[in-house]
């Protein structure tokens, strides 16, 4: 589904107090119980994770998300991604969904090269997912920011009174049109690695 216009990324807060306070509309309280991942984008310990104090929203960052194409470059390298199991703890009576995401990265590509970042969402045992997919087309080197919101149409809810995973899929794809054309594509913050801020809302079960 075509992305929103690209806008500048918020930081979100790097770490979960559980003794915040909780706004009407969300839980007292939330934690990460467990994280799980693998994939071509995202190696071994590569990977880390942080709920926003007020349980609003995700981050996730990566040491190693790069793919590219181009003369000597493996077929193997123009798709990148990673597919990450995570599990929130909160109280009985609520239920949650991805509500946007945004992520920040650097592209360089060749005329006749796209690139495609694509992120998807489903819970574990729910067949519905959620899809979101930025393009962008070369001649393009610059840094970018890009943020991606579902419709309310479009957004999945972890299932009430079951403890389900949260299924997230990040991927990269770059296309040349000929064999001499490069392009690359990083998921990276100024800081170092790689942010994807996952922005949820909260709703009590009834």
């Amino acid at each position: 589904m075509k992305a929103l216009t690209q806008v500048l990324m918020t930081t979100v807060g790097a770490a979960l107090l559980a003794a915040a306070p909780a706004r009407a509309d969300q839980p007292s309280y939330a934690y990460v119980r467990s994280i799980d991942y693998a994939g071509t984008g995202c190696p071994a310990g590569t990977v880390s994770e942080s709920l926003s104090a007020d349980r609003s929203s995700i981050t996730l960052t990566w040491d190693s998300f790069v793919a590219e194409v181009g003369p000597g470059v493996p077929l193997s390298e123009s798709r990148k991604n990673c597919q990450i199991a995570l599990d929130l703890g909160f109280p009985s009576g609520w239920s949650y969904s991805v509500l946007s995401t945004s992520q920040q990265g650097f592209l360089s590509l060749d005329a006749g090269v796209s690139a495609s970042l694509n992120s998807s969402f489903y819970f574990q045992g729910q067949s519905a997912t959620a899809r979101l997919s930025t393009p962008f087309f070369g001649p393009y080197a610059s840094d970018y920011q890009i943020r991606d919101t579902l419709g309310a149409s479009q957004q999945v809810w972890s299932p009430c009174g079951l403890e389900r995973a949260l299924n997230i899929n990040v991927s990269a794809q770059l296309s040349a049109a000929n064999a001499n054309a490069r392009g690359l594509v990083t998921l990276e913050s100024p800081l170092g690695g790689t942010v994807n801020a996952l922005q949820l809302q909260w709703k009590r079960c009834y």
